[in-house]
């Protein structure tokens, strides 16, 4: 898991290694959210009411680096964080893993389709409220696929800065998890939406 981190922060830094140059390389700044999923567990409140645990659902928060290349095409390589959690007065039950993206996409004028794989790893279901659960299941690395459309917005900040460009997307992601011993394959399908600064 760690080379896997350390591999993808040296692809980022590589990649830019010409950013002197001008040549429309971008840093990004993204966060979204994604809905759907597997139900992995329902945490119940004593005051009643309950709240689930799925394994699509989460807030996303990513780094990465976008490329231009010919014919209005574009590379992009991502790492982030993505979580769920539900938390109590006694304690909180998580779901974490870190998100790694590698997309291509076909610009449009302000239009964005495209799509690519991500990579999941540090996958983790972990319990620990006081009285209800307390265990932290490791799940394998898994891998799967995204399609995604984005609009870029007329902000403000774009007009003051050529350079920095704001996107707002919709997405579907499919993928799956199994716990490292063994066992039943959850299915992680579904939409989200993300928003990212370029600059």
């Amino acid at each position: 898991m760690k080379h896997t981190i350390l591999s993808s922060i040296l692809f980022l830094a590589c990649a830019s290694g010409a950013w002197a140059e001008d040549d429309g390389r971008k840093w990004l700044l993204g966060m979204g959210f994604d809905t759907g999923g597997e139900k992995i567990s329902t945490i119940y409140f004593s005051g009643g009411g309950s709240e689930d645990i799925r394994t699509h659902e989460g807030l996303i928060v990513n780094t990465g680096l976008s490329i231009p290349l010919n014919n209005n095409l574009e590379a992009r390589a991502t790492v982030g964080y993505k979580f769920d959690s539900v938390n109590a007065s006694n304690g909180k039950a998580s779901f974490d893993r870190i998100p790694i993206e590698l997309l291509a996409f076909k610009a449009m004028n302000l239009h964005r389709l495209g799509g690519g794989i991500l990579y999941h790893t540090a996958v983790e279901n972990s319990c620990n409220i006081t009285a209800v659960c307390n265990f932290s299941v490791p799940i394998k690395d898994t891998l799967g696929w995204i399609i995604q459309y984005e609009y870029e917005l007329k902000t403000p900040a774009a007009f003051l800065n050529a350079n920095l460009t704001t996107h707002l997307g919709l997405r579907y992601s499919s993928t799956s998890y199994e716990p490292e011993s063994g066992g039943t394959r959850l299915q992680a399908n579904g939409i989200g939406l993300i928003a990212y600064i370029a600059f």
